[in-house]
């Protein structure tokens, strides 16, 4: 297992935070991925098309949530519609 930076460790194209996870999680991928803020913009952007008022949308695997409070904030004036976030904690998972 390899250190990957800010104390990340990784094997296998994996990563993890240890016990800090959600706590750092929003700064250490925005540092991590490259146009990770952009891409959120470009998502609340693309959802001027697909989400209507009375919609129900989904963000699957939506970590932190930060993307679904976006889209959530930028889909405001449309009446009733609703977001949820949806994620699991890996250690919950039985091997």
């Amino acid at each position: 297992m390899g250190r990957v930076g800010d104390g990340l460790r990784a094997e296998n194209a994996g990563w993890t935070f240890g016990n800090e996870g959600a706590g750092s999680f929003d700064e250490h991928i925005s540092r991590s991925v490259p146009l990770y803020a952009e891409g959120h913009k470009l998502v609340c952007a693309l959802s001027d098309f697909f989400v209507k008022s009375g919609s129900m949308a989904y963000d699957i695997g939506c970590s932190t949530g930060t993307l679904t409070a976006a889209l959530a904030r930028h889909n405001l004036p449309k009446k009733g519609a609703r977001f949820v976030g949806v994620d699991i904690e890996l250690g919950m998972i039985e091997k």
